[in-house]
């Protein structure tokens, strides 16, 4: 008795957890997708620092909006699922609430086993995929897209370059190598301006290697050595 009141108590825990958790991410994808100007009120400073006063907001979230809701209300079914399962004592419920946790405990066990099994072609496989979004996406400091104000929030806030060095970026084609101020517009600069860690800008292809960010987006940790080493070799 004392065990199926610790195993209902456990499964009350996941339940809840699972609905306050699909409730959250509903609601924030509620507020990105149809009050933009909320998220927007909310975070000033984030948005002032990783692009330039030209882009839509709502345009920008629409995707991340539509990905919250879905996520956020199959999560609150699963959590609905096994909470009436439990109550009304519905067999076929709770059957299938305990098929859907062990598939999610499956999921994780293959994600963990990978890697650790596959780190390498894991590795290479994440570093493509962010190369690829620089090659097919990135616009600079001043674009308004998800993909260039994502990298630029990244570059900013974690004191980043590059996914491996800044020379990522020269095979992005879709970047015009212009950075545009308040008061000025500053053309064929070497690197973007968020791989700056201060305000000066690499202008007319010059590079002053201790202005810019020594450390790849990759692996961000302070004992990044080998991106100071290739900035430092330039």
């Amino acid at each position: 008795m004392e065990f199926y009141s610790i195993a209902k108590g456990v499964l009350h825990f996941i339940n809840t957890v699972f609905m306050l958790a699909g409730l959250g991410v509903f609601v924030l994808g509620a507020l990105v997708k149809w009050y933009p100007d909320f998220l927007k009120s909310q975070l000033p400073e984030m948005l002032g620092s990783v692009g330039g006063p030209r882009f839509d907001l709502a345009a920008i979230f629409q995707d991340l909006a539509t990905i919250c809701l879905v996520i956020g209300a199959v999560l609150l079914a699963i959590g609905l699922t096994g909470f009436i399962g439990m109550c009304a004592k519905k067999q076929a419920l709770l059957l299938l609430y305990a098929v859907v946790l062990t598939c999610i405990v499956l999921a994780e066990s293959v994600v963990v086993i990978m890697m650790f099994v596959a780190e390498d072609q894991l590795i290479s496989y994440v570093q493509n995929g962010m190369n690829t979004t620089i090659k097919d996406s990135f616009r600079g400091y001043n674009g308004g897209d998800a993909i260039s104000i994502a990298w630029n929030f990244f570059q900013v806030q974690f004191s980043c370059c590059g996914v491996v060095n800044f020379r990522d970026f020269h095979n992005a084609p879709l970047w015009t190598a212009t950075y545009v101020s308040d008061s000025a517009t500053y053309s064929n600069i070497a690197l973007p301006a968020s791989c700056c860690h201060n305000a000066t800008l690499f202008l007319n292809g010059t590079v002053h290697l201790t202005d810019i960010n020594a450390r790849n987006c990759f692996v961000i940790s302070p004992g990044n050595s080998s991106y100071s080493e290739e900035v430092s070799s330039v």
